[in-house]
């Protein structure tokens, strides 16, 4: 089995430190192992669809955005594993707590291969999350603000959540979900969530599981203009599950359809489009995770 480390450079966090643990504990357990690092945009995509044939372990080393890309990159006969390196690391969230690289690197080898959900949005696959709203605008300036202004991931979040807040105005879209309930409404937030947290640690499924074949999909609506702060402050904090202003919905199949270009984000990825089909595929993926797992704790 080849062990294949998809490293995202785009970082400020010491890169050939992370090659040297690599090495270390690739050595230590005599591994077949290779290290690529990403070059420009999109680079993780390429060398996932390169490298990540069915006889092999794909790590993506970064952030959310990372596994994104090698997760479409790759063959799904391979395995995913995780190496968390990014800012934010949100899916991550659902697998162990933070602790030291080496450790991450060495439990994830030593770990168990597990079968969990993913999810396509028309031609996309995406592991997290794919939404519309606040949240997806939140996401779009945030990204602007660290990327081209270098500010820091959190307070670029907060200035983004403060800004969007104001200026605050719902969409209108078109929901059918699992081809039985269909909603026309002005939604504030529109999350379809496989893993629980997204947007820099927002706590937006608090009951989703990643094996059990359903999204947890999270709607707002109806909400008050003076109401609208308290009510995202609430959602942010995952204590929004008894407040009627949600709507939260297990679903397998998303149809959203917008009266324009719309635009949303999938796993911190932002897109427009007009149209989105959604679709939850029952353990469709293979990944490899330490022994010691939350999510494996409340497997279904």
């Amino acid at each position: 089995m080849k062990h294949i480390f998809i490293i995202n450079t785009y970082t400020n966090k010491n890169i050939a430190t992370l090659e040297e643990l690599i090495h270390k504990v690739a050595r230590k357990y005599q591994l077949d192992y290779a290290i690529y690092k990403t070059m420009y945009a999109h680079h993780a995509y390429e060398l996932a669809q390169t490298y990540a044939d069915r006889y092999s372990i794909v790590y993506a080393v970064g952030g959310d955005g990372t596994i994104f890309e090698v997760l479409n990159g790759m063959d799904l006969n391979s395995t995913l594993a995780i190496i968390p390196f990014g800012s934010g690391n949100d899916f991550y969230r659902m697998i162990c707590k933070k602790r030291p690289l080496e450790k991450v690197i060495e439990d994830t080898i030593n770990g168990t291969v597990a079968q969990i959900d993913y999810g396509t949005i028309n031609d996309r696959r995406f592991l997290n999350t794919s939404s519309i709203g606040i949240d997806s605008m939140i996401n779009y300036e945030a990204s602007r603000l660290i990327h081209q202004k270098k500010i820091n991931k959190s307070f670029a979040y907060t200035l983004s959540i403060i800004k969007n807040a104001i200026d605050l105005k719902p969409f209108s879209l078109r929901l059918i979900i699992d081809d039985e309930v269909r909603l026309d409404k002005e939604f504030y937030i529109c999350s379809i969530m496989n893993g629980a947290y997204y947007g820099n640690g927002a706590y937006a499924a608090p009951l989703a599981k990643l094996d059990d074949g359903f999204f947890d999909v999270v709607l707002a609506y109806d909400i008050k203009t003076h109401n609208l702060i308290p009510a995202l402050i609430k959602y942010l904090k995952g204590h929004h599950l008894n407040d009627q202003r949600f709507k939260m919905i297990k679903a397998k199949k998303i149809t959203i359809i917008a009266q324009s270009n719309t635009l949303g984000q999938s796993d911190g990825e932002s897109e427009y489009e007009i149209r989105r089909e959604i679709i939850c595929h029952h353990k469709g993926l293979k990944l490899l995770v330490p022994k010691n797992a939350y999510f494996l704790r409340s497997s279904s």
